[in-house]
Parts: structure tokens; sequence; C-alpha cells
């Protein structure tokens, strides 16, 4: 028997059966559908087999889909609610639009808690969230972990997170930042002066979160701790259709 190249001191023992590689029993070789095979093409083999569940996966959940939606279409026309299920279409349609008639966000400049100053019009082609928040707001506070989840996974990139606090005071905010570990830049808004920000927004409560496209267009905006953020902004970076 010849001797293995990547292990001298082992004899050859199979050869792959897609690459027809010689293998030794030091090498990683396995078996995958009753041949030998190397440690590349086992991989290659099982990338090919998982995505293959996926495509069948998606099938399914499709074909399921499909009958959960004419389930509630015969439904609503036995309610009588055909005017319901047409207004239903109607809203799904714009959400996919998502059309240029959407608001241009309100401009302002601003001094943050870190001493620097920032301007949305420097934004312009980022994809900018705005969380109007306070320390003393519980439902704030909840979304604290989402947003630095977003923070974290998009920092340095096309998407900026910004807090506008409601908070008394300076110190008050940076008792908060240090205490939830909050990393992404501030504004408090009393110190914003007149027209504030959340004037500009006119946010009537808090929490309140507002999404600005790269266009300097408001996105979506909601008072929420639903979590659906990063929902949003992921569309917004692939220009994908968002469903209802």
């Amino acid at each position: 028997m010849a001797a293995c190249a990547a292990h001298p001191e082992e004899e050859i023992r199979w050869e792959c059966a897609d690459c027809r590689a010689p293998l030794c029993s030091r090498c990683g070789a396995g078996r995958y559908e009753g041949a030998v095979r190397c440690p590349a093409c086992l991989e290659r083999r099982a990338d090919v087999r998982e995505l293959a569940q996926e495509s069948e996966d998606r099938r399914k959940a499709s074909g399921k889909r499909l009958k959960r939606l004419a389930f509630t279409a015969v439904v609503l026309a036995g309610a009588g609610l055909i005017y319901g299920a047409f207004e239903a279409v109607s809203a799904f349609s714009m959400a996919r639009r998502y059309a240029a008639d959407r608001p241009q966000a309100p401009e302002f400049s601003a001094p943050a808690i870190d001493g620097s100053t920032i301007a949305l019009r420097a934004l312009r082609g980022k994809i900018v969230v705005l969380d109007f928040w306070a320390s003393w707001c519980e439902p704030c506070i909840q979304l604290v972990p989402d947003l630095k989840k977003l923070h974290e996974r998009y920092e340095g990139t096309e998407v900026v997170v910004l807090g506008i606090n409601f908070d008394a005071s300076d110190s008050d905010l940076r008792k908060a930042l240090e205490q939830y570990d909050i990393r992404w830049p501030q504004i408090r808004d009393a110190e914003t002066g007149k027209p504030s920000v959340s004037d500009l927004y006119e946010v009537p409560e808090i929490p309140m979160t507002v999404i600005i496209d790269a266009d300097g267009r408001v996105f979506k905006r909601w008072s929420t701790y639903d979590r659906k953020i990063s929902y949003f902004v992921e569309y917004l970076r692939r220009r994908a259709p968002v469903p209802l």
C-alpha cells in the first residue's frame, strides 16, 4: 500500500467517491450515502442536503400559508366582510410600496451628551433610528436590550441609532447610560432649544420610535415596545417587501 501524502506514517486505505482523493485513517474521511468521502466532499454534500431541506420547508410553509389565506377569504365572504378584505388588500399593497409620498423627516441640529453636535442632514444616506425615551419610563427601558443588539450589529455601517432623551438633567441621563450600558449617541431633548426634536416630530408619548430612511424620509413611526425595530431596519437595508 502507498503512503498517504498528508500523513506519511499512514497507508492509503480509501479513495474519495467524489473527488478521488486518496485517504488514510487520519484524513477525516467518513461515509455518506454508502460511500467513503473526504471531509470537503462530506461538507459539500451536507450543504446541498441542507439547502434542499430548506427549499422543501419553504414549499410546505407556502402551501400552508395559501390554505390559511383561502380559508380566511371564505370566512370573510361568509360573514359579509368583503369590504374589509378589500381594505386589507389595499393596505398590504401600500405596505409593499412605502411610496415616495412619505413625509420628509424634520431637520434638526442638537448638542449630544458627549459634547458633539448631531445634525440629521449629516446622516443623509444612512438609516436613522430615533428612540424617544427616558430612564423613568419602564416601557422605554424594556426596549434597551433590543436597541443594544441593533446598535452592536450595525455600528459603523449605514444604520445609526440615536437616543432623544427626556430626563430632567444631564446627570440623570449619564447615570442611566452607565446603568444600562447604553453606548449609542444621546441628545437630551431639554437642551436642544426651541423647537425641540420632540416638538419637530410631534411626539405625544414615550417610548416613541421613528425610523428615517436613507433618503431622509420618515419610513415608520410608532409608540411601541413590541420589538419590531430590527425587522423594519432590515427591510430598508434589503429593500424587500414587508408583509403586514
